[in-house]
């Protein structure tokens, strides 16, 4: 419970280091010692969606249960927060390249792969 106590400090720490666009996860780990839980999955939760976060999961070490899962979530979300950027940076281009032509061509709406 000290520890959970203690992440608004932490993530005061974070946020004032890190980009404003940094993806932050709160991973509540040992999810097997189920018997020993001193908070529960609702309190994570609450706190992802009272702090903003990026995402919320529990995980444990010794199983290895959701740990390879966190990796990859977090992968996919950088991959398509920088996917839209690079994609607007090349539309940006080709109408600067295009002399404002390529304003009046709108062109088809790409998302990023899930």
């Amino acid at each position: 419970m000290d520890t959970f106590n203690h992440l608004k400090m932490w993530l005061r720490e974070v946020q004032n280091e890190a980009s404003n666009n940094a993806l932050i996860f709160l991973v509540g780990n040992k999810k097997d010692k189920e018997q020993d839980r001193e908070v529960d999955y609702s309190k994570g939760l609450q706190f992802k969606e009272q702090n903003n976060l990026s995402g919320f999961m529990e995980t444990s070490a010794r199983s290895g249960e959701n740990v390879e899962q966190v990796f990859m979530d977090t992968a996919k979300m950088l991959f398509k927060q920088y996917y839209r950027q690079i994609r607007e940076q090349q539309l940006q281009s080709e109408i600067k390249k295009s002399g404002g032509a390529a304003k009046k061509l709108r062109p088809a709406r790409q998302t990023a792969p899930a």
